[in-house]
């Protein structure tokens, strides 16, 4: 099997993470070239990945002369990118064996896919290990276009962001202002827009990642919080998207509340009440009809079980693909 993709670790001192992440790339069934771009780490990193660099010619390693930021590097990603496609992988997780040729084989039998991206399981880091993989069953959501895929990642919403593989001509070409307007929270936005109009594949299958659970996650980062108007933004892009469609407008409604209180738990707004904070986002943006109806605890609980029961409906009739 030709393989298509390249993979990129941006990396900054976690080299007690990055030594298995890298492991775990250069251990698939279907090898694929691999470039860490280090943004000037002083924790060891460099010497390991000389050494490594050296040792396989599968591996590239790039040294930034200072720290220039997740921005700066993932613009040398874009500029260095050669292959078809290309996986933006975590520093701090691991990859199943099987999942670079796994996709290999999505892209072989939907040659027109703009994206593959799968599930995923959180890991302890005292528990992370790189063996006894179950074997994937190679199941799939099959997004046959923009609009499905948009609706698929907000409603349905199992992706793990270091698991997508873009095409590179997509991502060169895809617009991320609205980043910088949602913070920490911009992985499924910067998703939707690397899409155009082609069909993207979801695996079902938990067992293609292991991503790390870590005091040093950026979630967990009070220093750079997420904000009221980081979420309000997000919220505002995913209605903006969503809207297009008659569908796409009521998983919003739907949805919101649940992802509101996602969003709420994740960032050091948990610190807050939420009912607080979800009025100070209503107050940004206007909150669905259905959202604000959540916060009434006996109407909240009737709306929230009807949500969770059309999200399950929706997850049954989306279409779904064996690789």
């Amino acid at each position: 099997m030709q393989n298509k993709i390249e993979v990129f670790i941006l990396t900054y001192n976690r080299l007690q993470f990055l030594r298995q992440s890298l492991e775990s790339v250069l251990a698939q069934t279907v090898p694929a070239p691999i470039t860490v771009i280090d943004n000037h780490s002083d924790d060891g990193t460099e010497s390991y990945m000389r050494a490594a660099a050296s040792a396989n010619p599968l591996v590239e390693y790039v040294r930034n002369p200072s720290n220039i930021g997740y921005a700066g590097s993932f613009a040398k990603v874009l500029e260095r990118a050669k292959m078809p496609y290309v996986m933006l992988f975590h520093d701090d997780d691991i990859l199943h064996p099987e999942y670079i040729g796994d996709a290999n084989l999505a892209l072989q039998k939907y040659p027109g896919a703009e994206m593959v991206m799968s599930d995923g399981s959180g890991v302890p880091s005292a528990a992370m290990n790189a063996g006894n993989w179950a074997k994937p069953r190679r199941a799939a959501f099959l997004c046959k276009d923009r609009n499905a895929a948009v609706a698929f990642h907000y409603a349905i919403g199992k992706m793990m962001f270091p698991t997508v593989v873009y095409k590179t001509e997509n991502l060169r070409g895809a617009q991320f202002d609205a980043l910088n307007s949602i913070g920490k929270i911009y992985d499924k936005v910067l998703v939707c827009n690397a899409l155009k109009s082609g069909p993207s594949i979801v695996f079902t299958d938990k067992c293609y990642l292991r991503y790390r659970l870590h005091g040093g996650q950026d979630s967990n980062d009070i220093s750079t919080a997420v904000s009221v108007s980081n979420v309000s933004n997000y919220l505002s892009y995913f209605r903006g998207q969503m809207s297009r469609t008659r569908l796409g407008r009521m998983l919003f409604a739907l949805k919101t509340f649940k992802i509101l209180r996602s969003l709420f738990k994740i960032t050091n707004m948990r610190n807050k009440p939420f009912p607080e904070f979800a009025r100070a986002v209503d107050a940004q943006i206007g909150l669905p009809f259905a959202a604000k109806i959540c916060l009434v605890p006996v109407l909240g609980g009737a709306v929230y079980a009807f949500e969770r029961l059309a999200a399950k409906i929706y997850a049954r009739l989306f279409p779904k693909t064996l690789i």
